[in-house]
């Protein structure tokens, strides 16, 4: 069987398939630390700016 063939028919037979598709879950959901490095990324750059601020 030649490789145009097979790809037709598997092109058919995915046809009849129903989609899938998966529902967008929230980031936070997805993975669960990214809130606390978020979190702390603002705090350090927070830290930072102050840092600077009281140094001047």
């Amino acid at each position: 069987m030649a490789t145009a063939e097979k790809s037709l028919l598997a092109l058919e037979r995915s046809a009849d398939r129903p989609v899938e598709y998966r529902l967008m879950t929230p980031l936070a959901m997805r993975r669960p630390l990214i809130n606390w490095r978020i979190i702390a990324a603002i705090a350090q750059f927070l830290k930072l700016v102050r840092l600077l601020l009281l140094t001047q």
